[in-house]
């Protein structure tokens, strides 16, 4: 295996890991998949912790509210911020005037304004630079395989999917321990093979 340095490194198994937009897939499904545009953008973001006198709100749990084209999703975290996520249908490569310096969240705050608690007050208390967009992605066609010899795609380099399905955390946990537990046993797959191989 080639290293960005130019030197060599020997293992048993390579796993690539590399994203959606993976520059390596290719290596293991010897054809190159689309990633394809989902038809919606995100904006993540995260309550500032404030004082005593600017508590930003803290959900119970975890929603996620439904308009047309759009959402918006709260979840409480243990140190008493609250992560937010809000989707939008909208053409791809878009961003708000402004963009990071807080252009997004004047974005987020126009689209949401006059949705129910908490959603305003939980933007209100988000930092107009804390605010994160990103246009969704997911492959197709789906890879039809992950493992090729001693190379294994892992995460969205295999099986990208849009975040809403709530899937990629556990595949990954699930694609990893499957593959660590084929090559301990020997599994054809993903034996190693001889140096000249």
């Amino acid at each position: 295996m080639a290293e960005r340095d130019g030197g060599t490194a020997h293992a048993d198994l390579a796993v690539l890991a590399d994203g959606v937009a993976s520059a390596t897939r290719h290596l293991v499904t010897g054809a190159r998949p689309r990633v394809r545009y989902a038809g919606h953008t995100a904006w993540r973001g995260v309550t500032s912790p404030g004082g005593p006198d600017r508590r930003p709100p803290v959900p119970d749990a975890a929603t996620e509210s439904w308009g047309r084209g759009q959402r918006f999703g709260v979840v409480p975290l243990v140190d008493g911020r609250t992560y937010w996520f809000a989707t939008a249908t909208t053409a791809p490569g878009g961003r708000a005037p402004g963009g990071e310096h807080g252009g997004e969240h004047a974005e987020v705050l126009r689209r949401f304004t006059g949705w129910h608690e908490p959603v305003e007050r939980v933007l209100a208390a988000t930092e107009p630079t804390g605010v994160l967009r990103h246009d969704v992605h997911h492959l197709h066609p789906h890879p039809g395989t992950c493992v090729r010899g001693r190379l294994v795609l892992l995460g969205d380099a295999a099986h990208a999917m849009t975040p809403d399905l709530g899937q990629p955390g556990g595949m990954r946990s699930r694609f990893s321990s499957t593959h660590v537990r084929r090559y301990r046993s020997g599994s054809a797959a993903l034996r190693p093979r001889s140096a000249s191989s």
